[in-house]
């Protein structure tokens, strides 16, 4: 099991890359006979992460997930939220982004994002020009794709997030807080994605430690 203090380090590694645009793509079914089949992780009903096993062309020991929570739905007080994703091992394969709102036959983004990718990926839905409906619940999923000829091989990761308006007194609030005081507003209403983009953007001044303990408290280590 990774310590604390390695755990930490590894993170600071991965933060190096912070600013770069990751992709995106359409949620596939798992082929469950593939030798490098994929392994789900997490819970239907929260966040679901991928890897590989063995190792084989393309796709080195990887593994993606999420940065949300393991269980229930993730808020945001923004209708483009940030939202981050872990990406360990080397690949060749493109990246893709979902958004899907539970019950809706068609996506409301399924993008393809520019490389080069980082081990600590930012999607910034502003940026995509993406805008969720308040109090509605959405699946957001990444998938990366290995082999353009079987698509079933593609490793996804998923989970929900849900644009929770605040209200204009806690928006106000937002602005006149400083960076911590941020962080406990966000943290005590339940603002998980709002806290984490907090975090990612801070990283540099406070040397990545509340982004590694929002990672440990949604039980996510880096380098699997």
């Amino acid at each position: 099991m990774t310590t604390r203090r390695t755990f930490s380090k590894t993170v600071f590694g991965m933060l190096a890359g912070i600013g770069a645009s990751p992709g995106s793509m359409a949620q596939q079914p798992v082929d469950q006979d593939d030798q490098d089949t994929l392994q789900p992780r997490g819970a239907p009903t929260g966040r679901v992460g991928a890897a590989t096993r063995g190792i084989r062309e393309g796709a080195q020991n990887l593994a993606l997930d999420l940065v949300a929570p393991a269980r229930g739905v993730g808020l945001t007080s923004s209708d483009q939220p940030t939202l981050c994703y872990l990406l360990t091992g080397t690949t060749s394969g493109s990246l893709r982004l979902t958004v899907s709102m539970r019950g809706q036959a068609r996506p409301l983004a399924d993008l393809e994002l520019p490389r080069p990718f980082s081990r600590f990926g930012v999607i910034d839905l502003r940026t995509l020009n993406v805008r969720l409906d308040p109090n509605q619940l959405y699946v957001w999923s990444v998938a990366l794709r290995l082999d353009p000829k079987a698509p079933a091989r593609d490793l996804v990761a998923s989970a929900l997030v849900q644009y929770k308006p605040g209200g204009s007194a806690f928006d106000n609030a937002v602005r006149a807080a400083s960076v911590e005081q941020q962080h406990a507003l966000f943290e005590q209403n339940g603002y998980w994605y709002d806290e984490v983009a907090l975090a990612a953007r801070d990283y540099a001044r406070d040397k990545g430690s509340a982004l590694t303990a929002l990672l440990g408290k949604a039980g996510l280590q880096a380098g699997k």
